[in-house]
């Protein structure tokens, strides 16, 4: 970010405090802004965006973990957001989004329902009907989703079924299986325990509304979100933590920050983890049933990040952005490369592209502990595994930096480095993840630890979703612990 764009003056009150600048406190506290509320967003990081955001190196520029974002159409939701807000930002759309590459074949994905539809129709001619009726069944469970009415039976048939179970009900051949769920890693589960909800808030998204890459790389749609936000009279604190929530008696009264100083506020929004806002950064006691809920939410898996500057003489071209699985089973391990410059080819010095390689742990790796050995060993694995399609890839690497689970949790401030916040199971998904409204009277909670979930375009629902409810000063919903009761999830 520009400084000019950061003010630094800021009030001794506000009409809203927002801890963290990630895209979900991004849109909230531009909403809010423009709505003539005095809003305050404090980011520790020295850039907004989260986990969309972007770092150079040596003239190479990664982005931090986004790699493309659904619902940038004019009428899908993240482009409906920005257009109401007024933010100009300039989109490449991706088609196809992804390639599936399993050991012996390999499925492009379209970033048009009706195309993926006719494709697979063709590829697995024996289970044409089951795919019509699949993608008719899953566009109706993903309206269901936007619908406020809770009794959708729709909904709850699939409410507590996972992806896998879903795909069940239609098909029978095992690799139209794995085509269908083989984009299970931006979510972090596998088909066996991913939500059949979750995956469809996700899927449809970039299977029906296409999938976009911001001109520039993801640090500048966050910027351009942040820069509407000042110039919409908001005032944005960078390079700053948040020591304390301050609460007073039963409500959040506003933010003690690291240096001391004290801000007071209406309204107090979290765009952190829930862990820390409760357990950390609380001043105050937490609700006994609310911090058992918090303890017994189980957190996503992480991965390992391998961010690569490479010669063009390499040809990274000829790996084609999307997931690679080592076996066919499954939910079986996977990597998932992308190469930026491919698009925006700025994004490197010339005669140079950027590569992100993206890579999940086995279970025995996640829990190793030692992630110094874990790491020596993965990134060998992975670079083996690359050079089976870009053979010499190591002689071309100009510049490699690696992002582990722990360093994951320092970048982000997420819960044990989650990518995803809680796990996307049955049990946390859609309307049973966390709530927006929290115990505390007025200190919500935006992002993708809350309703809808991961991903950007979930994560600019969810702030809006705050935003709507701060400026209307709506009371808050009576929820029971277990989170199953309030209004739609993109409401």
């Amino acid at each position: 970010m520009d400084g000019r764009t950061t003010r630094v003056e800021v009030r001794g009150h506000y009409d809203a405090v927002i801890v963290g600048g990630g895209i979900a406190g991004l849109v909230c506290g531009t909403q809010l802004a423009q709505r003539g509320k005095r809003t305050l967003i404090v980011e520790r990081s020295a850039q907004p965006g989260g986990c969309c955001s972007s770092f150079t190196q040596k003239g190479f520029t990664f982005d931090v973990a986004v790699h493309h974002i659904s619902g940038c159409g004019r009428l899908s939701i993240v482009g409906s957001c920005l257009r109401a807000l007024g933010i100009e930002c300039e989109f490449i759309r991706l088609d196809p989004m992804d390639t599936l590459v399993f050991p012996s074949w390999s499925l492009p994905v379209p970033t048009r329902l009706d195309a993926f539809a006719a494709l697979l129709a063709e590829r697995f001619p024996r289970e044409r009907a089951g795919i019509h009726a699949f993608f008719a069944e899953i566009v109706k469970l993903y309206r269901a989703l936007l619908d406020e009415r809770r009794e959708s039976p729709t909904l709850v048939r699939y409410q507590d079924l996972t992806f896998a179970e879903m795909l069940d009900g239609f098909f029978d051949d095992p690799r139209l299986k794995l085509g269908l769920s083989g984009q299970w890693g931006y979510l972090g589960s596998p088909p066996q325990e991913l939500s059949a909800v979750g995956m469809c808030q996700m899927i449809v998204n970039y299977w029906r509304d296409g999938a976009y890459y911001p001109r520039g790389g993801t640090q500048a749609f966050a910027d351009a979100i942040a820069s509407k936000f000042v110039a919409s009279g908001g005032d944005l604190l960078v390079s700053t933590a948040v020591r304390d929530v301050l609460v007073d008696g039963t409500r959040a009264a506003g933010v003690r920050l690291a240096d001391g100083r004290e801000i007071a506020a209406d309204a107090v929004v979290s765009n952190v983890d829930p862990a820390q806002t409760f357990f950390r950064l609380l001043d105050g006691t937490v609700d006994p049933a609310y911090a058992r809920r918090l303890r017994t939410l189980q957190v996503s898996s992480p991965f390992v990040l391998l961010y690569l500057g490479v010669s063009a003489r390499c040809e990274p071209e000829r790996l084609a952005r999307g997931f690679y699985f080592f076996s066919e089973e499954l939910g079986g391990p996977w990597l998932y490369v992308s190469s930026p410059t491919q698009i925006e080819p700025g994004m490197a010095p010339p005669g140079y592209h950027t590569m992100t390689v993206v890579a999940s742990l086995t279970s025995e790796e996640d829990a190793g502990g030692d992630w110094r050995a874990v790491q020596e060993t993965k990134v060998r694995d992975v670079l083996d595994r690359i050079e089976d399609f870009v053979p010499g890839l190591r002689e071309h690497v100009e510049v490699m930096t690696v992002a582990h689970p722990p360093s994951g949790a320092e970048r982000t401030s997420n819960f044990c480095g989650a990518p995803y916040g809680w796990a996307v199971t049955p049990q946390q998904s859609g309307m049973r993840r966390l709530a927006h409204e929290t115990p505390i009277e007025n200190l919500y909670l935006t992002g993708h630890w809350t309703i809808p979930g991961p991903g950007v375009c979930a994560v600019v629902a969810s702030g809006w979703r705050v935003a709507n409810r701060i400026a209307a000063r709506e009371p808050a919903v009576s929820r029971p612990v277990d989170g199953r009761t309030g209004t739609s999830a993109l409401a």
